[in-house]
This record gives structure tokens, sequence and C-alpha cells, in this order.
């Protein structure tokens, strides 16, 4: 057989035991690269984009909902599901950017969140395709993590996180980002007995009552609720800066 060369598809490996196919069009892969396997091009789509390899990151999948808690909950109920509430926190959430917005405008949060005692650096990457639920990279860790150092190397900065939220800030400051925008919001975490699903209820300052579901595909159970409708794909973050302008 011929020794061409083709395009292959990695796959992205997600929670919930799930994997997500992304075509690459990287022709000049050696055809010796470990998993990669030979098709001659008649054997259809699937043969051309041989998987090579595994790319483990940590995946979001979070659909949001405007809707009032009680509704929700009412519609819950009229469904037969039967819940218990975890618990509630409050939440203080930063959003950091460049000048020129350049986070925002490729669709990447950069975040510190404040929640009691505990200081958190968040980083979230695009979107991965189009649709009502929300599926993207996430990398969270505690202040002093190596996660949240995981984070800041990401971001090109190439520095340990401290353990302090002053030093974390003086540290981004001197890399050009900048606080632009503050979501504060009252948090009730759910739990559906039988589901794999985190469901918060949220009371975003400004913004007023949402619902958050996050875990293996909250947009099914969304469906079978019958409240696609009520679906919001911008982030708080989004929404509120909208609303600064």
């Amino acid at each position: 057989m011929e020794n061409y060369k083709k395009p292959y598809r990695f796959i992205i490996c997600g929670g919930g035991g799930r994997a997500r196919t992304k075509a690459a069009d990287l022709r000049s892969a050696p055809l010796g690269v470990r998993g990669f396997k030979s098709h001659p091009p008649h054997q259809g789509p699937a043969a051309f984009f041989p998987t090579i390899g595994c790319i483990k990151l940590p995946i979001e999948r979070e659909v949001k909902l405007r809707i009032s808690h009680q509704e929700f909950l009412d519609i819950l109920k009229s469904k037969g599901f039967s819940f218990k509430v975890v618990t509630e926190i409050s939440q203080e959430d930063l959003y950091f950017d460049d000048d020129q917005c350049n986070l925002l405008l490729t669709d990447k949060v950069l975040r510190v969140r404040k929640e009691g005692n505990t200081v958190k650096l968040t980083y979230k990457g695009p979107r991965m395709g189009v649709g009502p639920q929300k599926v993207r990279e996430e990398i969270e860790g505690i202040i002093g993590s190596g996660e949240c150092s995981k984070i800041l190397s990401k971001l090109g900065i190439d520095e340990e996180c401290p353990n302090d939220e002053d030093s974390l800030m003086r540290i981004l400051s001197r890399n050009g980002l900048s606080a632009r925008v503050l979501v504060k919001k009252e948090r009730t975490l759910i739990k559906l007995d039988g589901m794999n699903l985190r469901v918060f209820l949220d009371r975003v300052y400004g913004l007023g009552e949402f619902v958050e579901l996050e875990g293996d595909n909250p947009i099914d159970l969304v469906r079978h609720l019958g409240l696609t409708c009520k679906i919001v794909v911008p982030t708080y973050a989004h929404l509120i800066h909208v609303l600064q302008e």
C-alpha cells in the first residue's frame, strides 16, 4: 500500500466517561506514530481520521436556565424527581482580562472566586462547538496549589501561584490582567436522587434568579423537563458586562 499522508483525529477525554473527537489536519504526522493505523482512503470517513491518541482535559458541561427557583422546583416535583439541599453559600467572582478584552473575545475565562475563607483561581477555555450545552476545558485550583500554578503557566506567566490573594493580584497586574467584572451571588446546591448532576439555584446580584446544571450531559434533563426555551447561553459575567456598558 502506498505510504500516503493524511489528517488524523485525536480524542479529548472529558468527565463522565465520554470522549469528543476533533479532526486535526496535521499532514506531517508520521505513519509510525504510536497507535496510528494505516487505512486506504476508500474505507470511508472513519478510516480517513484514524485515532492516534487521547488528550485528557478536565471538561465542564453546563446548562444555564433563566427561571425562578420555585418554578424550577415545582417542575421537578411534577416530573417525579426527589431532591435534597446540600449546601448554601455566598460567592464573589472577579473576572480578569487585558486592556483589549482578548480573553472575552476568544471565549476564555479567568476568574478569582472568593467563597468563605477560600480563594480559587479558575481558567475556562473556549466552548467546544455550538449548542445550548456549554462544553469547555476547565482548570480550577485553590491559590498556592499546583492547579493554580498550571493556570498561570497556561496564560504564559512563568511564576508559581502564591498562597495569598494580594500576591496573586500583583502577579496578574504585572502581566497586564485586571479585574473587569464582579459577579456576586447566593448559591444553593441541590442533589437529585439517582442522577450524576449538580444543580445550583443562583440568585445573582443585579440579574435575578437562575438555575445552573453541571455534570454528565445536563441538556438531557433540561429537555425532559421541557425547559429548553429557558436556556441562557451567555455567562453571568457577559450579562453584567453588557449592563455596565
